[in-house]
């Protein structure tokens, strides 16, 4: 899916294969299965990571970005 690794780093926020590459998904599921650890810390890597696209931050860097329009606008 588009996007996905401009927002997720791999082993870091998540774990990112290939499109299209059942095997290499497979092996990483396994993984995930076999280490409550990573699952643990990718977990709470992500939710932080997700914060940072939640509805009130992403409208509050949009209105930012109006502001800033408008004072370039108006000088």
């Amino acid at each position: 899916v588009g996007g996905i690794p401009e927002v997720l780093e791999h082993d870091k926020h998540g774990v990112l294969v290939p499109p299209g590459s059942p095997d290499d998904l497979a092996r990483e599921m396994i993984t995930l299965a076999n280490d409550p650890d990573k699952r643990r810390r990718l977990g709470v890597a992500a939710s932080e990571q997700a914060r940072i696209f939640s509805d009130q931050v992403m409208v509050a860097k949009i209105e930012d970005l109006y502001d800033e329009l408008a004072a370039e606008a108006r000088r």
